[in-house]
């Protein structure tokens, strides 16, 4: 009750703001001036005393000139620092910007005032608030009924176009609207994208949860970063279950079969190899359902998933889908489609995920009810506006989004609200995914003979997020 009485909603746009940035700028350099002054009035003043001879000022006032021009410099590299590390002066940043918005926008009541029979004009804002979490922008509006009404229920898109981030959600409550943005700080390392729980760590603010939405598709242009992506996500699934790899270009991840962890589970020879590939995920996938209606301990339960029986999440990666597709006959197509569409379309419970990547996901590519159920959906790098159309639906048709030229940026769609900003798991220039991939002795795999996890060749696993009882490592 209290928390809602004294509830903290930011900083108040107001009519001074849109110079808040000379503002403060002004108020860093006052110390500064005044301890120049104090100097000038207690050294130079005295020794200058009486000293006629211009020359004799000459070098005094460069060096003061120098000092200022110093002093200004670094306040001002301060200030912008802050800004683009998003901290305080971030913050001041976007009160300013709003508050220019709000007055170009003629979002203001006047007040006329004669004193004297001199009329004065008095400007206010409505009381807007900012608020500057630490991964979040929030900006509050009234909704009183008043002049302004209707317009502050729209400013969702003109904001997310000034802010230029993403619209997360907007919040109602009793006389106010609320529009959350994403902020830029939620960025992961590589080392930081791990999978635990069900559900794998994208930034510190988005995570995919494969139990609640399974199946994921991936449109990453060129040069966007969809291979990194695809590296980081397979690295974070290689720790908790089995991962098999097909390429339908032959290019980026069939790489990996040199690794020795991934042998005999990259495919990308020819199309019958990959056939094999979903045909054995698709006997796993009925091999698992079976197993877990006859297991004794514990007993099967209607509506528990694989994990409450001790399996391990199974992955599947197709990279360059499209490619791979459109280049099959109708015959072995039609073959594909009955393999992808039950995968797809069944294996949650099992504990099968099936992960699609391409360039354009155009529908002609998917067999029927293949393409909407990819729960999770995630752009890189920079798509035509069908494309984003393609990728997250026409649900969001009206939904701006922004291309930024920058691998690794994009959009996730995670089954639910709307489209929110990506920004894949940094990786540093000397990070090998090859010599990281090598440190995985051996791949988790569920061997329906045996029972027994090896404990000798499972060091590098998380051990912690497995029934180790229910494993083999073959």
């Amino acid at each position: 009750m209290l928390k809602e009485v004294f509830r903290y909603r930011g900083q108040r746009i107001r009519y001074y703001n849109r110079y808040l940035w000379v503002i403060y700028f002004s108020l860093l350099l006052v110390p500064f001036l005044v301890g120049f002054g104090l100097f000038v009035w207690k050294v130079l003043y005295p020794r200058f005393i009486g000293v006629s001879d211009w020359q004799a000022y000459l070098l005094p006032g460069i060096c003061s000139a120098v000092y200022l021009v110093c002093v200004s410099s670094f306040i001002l590299f301060f200030m912008r620092l802050s800004k683009l590390k998003e901290g305080y002066f971030a913050t001041v940043y976007w009160r300013q910007l709003l508050a220019r918005m709000l007055i170009e926008n003629r979002f203001v009541y006047t007040k006329k005032r004669t004193i004297e029979h001199k009329t004065s004009e008095k400007i206010k804002l409505p009381k807007i608030y900012f608020y500057q979490k630490k991964h979040e922008l929030i900006v509050s509006f009234p909704l009183d009924g008043g002049r302004f009404h209707e317009r502050f229920l729209k400013m969702g898109s003109l904001l997310s176009q000034v802010f230029l981030r993403d619209l997360v959600r907007e919040e109602r409550e009793k006389a106010r609207i609320n529009y959350v943005f994403l902020s830029n700080s939620g960025r992961l390392s590589i080392d930081q994208c791990i999978a635990k729980n069900g559900k794998i760590q994208l930034m510190k603010t988005l995570d995919w949860e494969y139990d609640l939405s399974p199946n994921l598709l991936i449109a990453g242009a060129i040069g966007g970063g969809k291979t990194y992506l695809l590296y980081s996500l397979i690295k974070a699934c290689l720790g908790v279950g089995t991962v098999d790899i097909c390429d339908g270009k032959a290019a980026d991840l069939a790489a990996l079969e040199s690794v020795p962890v991934f042998e005999g589970h990259v495919f990308y020879k020819t199309n019958e190899e990959m056939l094999a590939c979903l045909r054995n995920a698709l006997k796993e996938m009925n091999q698992r359902y079976a197993h877990m209606k006859t297991m004794k301990e514990p007993q099967y339960e209607p509506g528990k998933n694989y994990a409450y029986y001790g399996l391990p999440p199974h992955f599947v990666f197709f990279d360059e889908w499209a490619a791979f597709y459109g280049a099959l006959d109708m015959e072995t197509r039609n073959k594909v489609d009955k393999l992808i569409q039950p995968l797809v379309l069944k294996g949650r419970q099992a504990g099968m995920y099936v992960i699609l990547a391409m360039q354009r996901p155009d529908a002609e590519y998917f067999p029927s009810g293949v393409r909407d159920n990819l729960t999770f959906r995630i752009s890189v790098g920079r798509l035509s506006p069908i494309g984003y159309l393609m990728t997250f639906g026409d649900d969001f048709k009206n939904k701006p989004f922004y291309n930024k030229d920058q691998p690794g940026r994009g959009y996730a769609f995670p089954g639910f609200g709307v489209p929110v900003e990506l920004f894949a798991p940094f990786v540093y220039e000397s990070y090998n995914f090859i010599e990281e991939f090598k440190k995985f002795k051996q791949m988790i795999v569920y061997d329906f003979t045996a029972g027994k996890l090896r404990e000798d060749q499972f060091e590098n696993q998380e051990k912690s997020s497995l029934k180790k009882e229910e494993f083999t490592l073959i």
